[in-house]
């Protein structure tokens, strides 16, 4: 089955011992989980797959796709400006004169021509790009770190006090300091693409 969140609200449910047969505050927890999954994305690049198309100046060997992991590459192609399709050259594989190598993890495409490196056509946004981004499964880092973010956005308001007071009303003392709490960070930390001061 596809990856279709972060966190499912029946997760979310469990974390914060709602029975799932109490359905009184799932439009709300699903707006919660919708605020986690784009501050973990934005930490740490996409996490549930999604299909991406781009385009790129051409002149350099290299191009460096703006969302990784990289899950897999549908169509690059390059104009100059006749339209040319690329075809994956994997290591020993078989090779083309229009061809590219894809390293999935630093979301890189290196131009090939019969396995040899060369470069991209030059011009400006001369090629095309569309792949499909995230992660199969959810690391269990990011998927911590986001019940945590609902949590800490879900339990205050509970308890009748507002996010960042401490549930035992001491004066001055902020248990949340900024929307991620530094434990969520923390979680996040061997996963994230974005450092968060």
């Amino acid at each position: 089955m596809p990856l279709t969140e972060v966190v499912s609200l029946d997760e979310v449910k469990a974390e914060l011992n709602i029975p799932s047969s109490n359905t009184d505050d799932d439009t709300e927890l699903s707006g919660y989980i919708d605020a986690a999954t784009t501050i973990i994305e934005f930490l740490c690049g996409p996490v549930v797959p999604a299909e991406y198309t781009e385009t790129h100046d051409g002149g350099s060997p290299v191009i460096f796709l703006k969302r990784r992991p990289v899950l897999s590459v549908a169509t690059v192609t390059e104009y100059t400006p006749t339209a040319y399709p690329l075809t994956e050259e994997p290591l020993g594989g078989s090779y083309t004169t229009y061809g590219y190598r894809m390293d999935a993890e630093k979301g890189t495409l290196l131009r090939t021509s019969a396995a040899i490196p060369t470069r991209f056509a030059p011009g400006v946004q001369n090629v095309t790009v569309t792949y499909t981004a995230g992660r199969a499964a959810v690391p269990a880092n990011i998927r911590g770190a986001a019940l945590e973010l609902v949590r800490t956005q879900w339990q205050p308001q509970q308890s009748g006090n507002l996010p960042g007071i401490d549930v035992d009303n001491e004066p001055g003392k902020n248990v949340l300091g900024y929307y991620v709490p530094y434990r969520v960070t923390e979680m996040l930390g061997p996963s994230a693409q974005v450092t968060v001061m």
